[in-house]
C-alpha cells in the first residue's frame, strides 16, 4: 500500500536546483540548492511532501546529501512522497556564534519550505501535507522551526506542516514553546548517543507529555549517534507514525 511498504521501484532525482542567494558569515555570496526525489510513472496529483534537513555539526563537511539523508529521501520517496533534501549555510568554526550559526540554518530552511509551496504545482505537492525533518544539527534546526520559542527572532510560517521528524537531534539549550498547535513529533534517539544526549530527548518527551501532546519515541538502547545500524526499525517507526497522521 503507498506510504507504508515501497511501491515504486523507479526513482527521478533532481540534483542541485538553485532556491537562495545567500551572504554567509564571512561575508561572501553563495548559492544554496536543493535535491527532489520523487517516484516515476506515478499518477497519483496531489502528493505529502517531506523535507530532509541534513546534520553535521553545523560544519563543512556534510550536505544534503549525507548518506542517511540520501538514504531516507529514497525510501519515502519510493513509499509515494516527494521528498526534498536542502542545504544551508554551514560554518568552519560554528561554535563562535552558535545563535547566528542557528539563524541562518533556520532561514534558509525556512525559504526551502518556501521554495516547496511555491513549486508544489509542477511537483504535483500537497503543500497542505508537508513535513520537517533533520538529524543531528538538522534535527535541530528542525526542533527550533516547529517548537522554538520564538527567540531566534526569525519567523517561521508553518501553514501546511503537519509534523515534526525529529532524529537524534533534539538541542539542550532549546527554550521550547509547547502548546496544543504545535505539530505532532516524532523523535528517534539512541541511548550511547555521545554527540547528542539522551537527556535532551527524555527532557523534551517530559514536556510533551505533560501537555498531552500527540508524540511518539523510538528509543534505541545502547545506540550510538546516527543509529543507521536500525534504519529498518526506524523506518518502520516513521512511517507508522506519518500514515497515521496523513
Amino acid at each position: 500500500m503507498r506510504y507504508i511498504k515501497p511501491v515504486f521501484e523507479l526513482l527521478d532525482i533532481e540534483t542541485d536546483i538553485f532556491f537562495k542567494d545567500v551572504i554567509n558569515h564571512s561575508g561572501k555570496s553563495e548559492h544554496l540548492s536543493l535535491d527532489v526525489y520523487q517516484p516515476q510513472v506515478d499518477q497519483e496529483t496531489s502528493r505529502p511532501v517531506i523535507l530532509w534537513i541534513h546534520g553535521g555539526g553545523f560544519r563543512h563537511g556534510n550536505d544534503k546529501r549525507q548518506k542517511y539523508i540520501v538514504e531516507f529521501a529514497t525510501r519515502f520517496a519510493k513509499k509515494g512522497y516527494v521528498c526534498i533534501a536542502n542545504d544551508y549555510r554551514v560554518r568552519e568554526n560554528p561554535n563562535e556564534d552558535s545563535k547566528g550559526t542557528l539563524i541562518d540554518a533556520i532561514s534558509d530552511c525556512i525559504q526551502a519550505l518556501e521554495w516547496i509551496r511555491n513549486h508544489s504545482e509542477q511537483y504535483r505537492i500537497d503543500s497542505s501535507r508537508m513535513i520537517i525533518a533533520g538529524g543531528s544539527a538538522g534535527g535541530m534546526i528542525a526542533v527550533n522551526l516547529c517548537y522554538g520559542d520564538g527567540s531566534t527572532g526569525v519567523h517561521v510560517d508553518l501553514t501546511g506542516v503537519k509534523a515534526l521528524v525529529d532524529l537524534w537531534g533534539t538541542p539542550g539549550d532549546l527554550a521550547l514553546d509547547i502548546h496544543p498547535d504545535r505539530l505532532p513529533v516524532i523523535i528517534v534517539h539512541g541511548t550511547n548517543d555521545q554527540a547528542v544526549p539522551i537527556q535532551n530527548t527524555e527532557l523534551f518527551i517530559e514536556q510533551l507529555k505533560a501537555k498531552r501532546m500527540h508524540h511518539s519515541f523510538l528509543r534505541l538502547e545502547g545506540a550510538p549517534h546516527t543509529p543507521m545500524q536500525h534504519v529498518e526499525q526506524i523506518d518502520e517507526e516513521i512511517t507508522n507514525f506519518l500514515v497515521n497522521l496523513l
